[in-house]
């Protein structure tokens, strides 16, 4: 029986999703290591029982994940991403047992980095990438990165990454025009309002600054933007609420209760200045949302085609967000449009075929 060793940085809902599904295609064993269990927040899920997390200190969790190896006899190690310092141990270990190596990546060409470190990864992953038997990318920016390494495209295998759009689904259809109306109005909304959705980490590099700027300068009275999630802008946001009729805040929010506001809302935007990927727009546009985003979202050459299924901007420029804000705002044929365009294109995204994708790329390295 083949077995397969899987590292991740920590279990959030879309990683616990693909892998589950992985293991519902892979006719093997497969072990599942995570570093840390809520490292960028709390998410409270329940890991099946066969399931690892990592003892806590990089000399232990090195221990650990090294004593599996030796244990095992892994025919394959899947690591995500190559930024720990387990992970660069565990490509090397790779190599030098001859054991295939499979890296998936949400990284993109990254914007604004200091000339010493582009010439230290000049260097250094032409080299570090070559030990690597193949990359899974999660779309066109991350696979061009990886590329621009000297990689070949044949070792380049994007894997279209995404959330459980068919579980989304299965739960949207059944939402009632009245839970729309009952979700607006528990955060004092109306009907006539047109709703912009912010979801995410509140944290500077989301660009939250730059909406909150944009709603302070809008002066059509049934533009809302509603913002949900938590972190340390928290409090800058409460402030805004305060101050402006036009701002809303849900506090963070998951699950099913999730999706009722996606439902209840007209726009999704993510003015992110810095998004490796940006899986609510996976979500938004499951949902049949228009989105707006910036020029630096991961999954814009994937999923947004400007004017088609939403509206790319220039991160950072906060006229630009203010001007396709007011476009949309206004627009009620286009966003109809859009949103017909954006439930076409996620259609294939889901889970089940990323999954597949991952395990036919396996297949061409060890036989599964």
């Amino acid at each position: 029986m083949r077995k397969i060793l899987m590292i991740y940085i920590e279990p959030t809902p879309y990683i616990v999703g693909l892998i589950e599904n992985i293991i519902l295609l892979f006719n093997g064993r497969i072990d599942v290591v995570f570093l840390e269990e809520n490292l960028s927040q709390n998410w409270n899920i329940s890991l099946d029982k066969q399931w690892m997390i990592s003892p806590k200190g990089k000399l232990k969790s090195a221990r650990f994940i090294m004593r599996l190896l030796l244990d095992n006899r892994y025919d394959m190690i899947h690591l995500a991403g190559w930024g720990e310092p387990i992970s660069l141990l565990l490509i090397f270990f790779a190599r030098f047992f001859s054991i295939p190596i499979v890296i998936e990546s949400d990284t993109p060409m990254p914007h604004g980095t200091k000339l010493w470190k582009r010439v230290i990864k000049r260097l250094l992953y032409p080299r570090l990438f070559g030990l690597v038997s193949l990359f899974l990318p999660g779309g066109a920016r991350q696979a061009q990165y990886i590329e621009y390494y000297g990689v070949s495209p044949e070792r380049v295998i994007p894997v279209q990454m995404t959330v459980d759009v068919t579980s989304i689904r299965k739960y949207a259809v059944t939402l009632a025009p009245e839970d729309r109306q009952k979700t607006r109005e528990r955060y004092s909304l109306t009907d006539k309002d047109i709703v912009f959705l912010f979801i995410g980490r509140l944290v500077e590099h989301k660009g939250i600054a730059d909406l909150l700027t944009v709603f302070n300068r809008i002066h059509h009275t049934n533009v809302k933007l509603l913002l949900a999630g938590d972190g340390p802008m928290r409090q800058q946001v409460e402030e805004s609420v305060k101050l402006n009729n036009h701002v809303r805040y849900a506090g963070r929010v998951s699950g099913n209760d999730l999706i009722k506001i996606y439902h209840a809302v007209d726009v999704m935007v993510l003015p992110s200045h810095a998004e490796p990927w940006g899986l609510v727009v996976n979500e938004a546009m499951t949902l049949g949302l228009p989105v707006i985003v910036s020029d630096r979202v991961g999954c814009t050459d994937d999923l947004v085609i400007h004017q088609k299924t939403g509206l790319i901007v220039k991160a950072g420029c906060i006229a630009d967000l203010q001007s396709a804000i007011e476009e949309l705002a206004i627009a009620s044929e286009t966003r109809a449009s859009m949103s017909s365009q954006a439930v076409k294109i996620i259609e294939k995204w889901t889970l089940e075929n990323e999954a597949e994708k991952i395990c036919q790329a396996w297949s061409s390295l060890i036989c599964v």
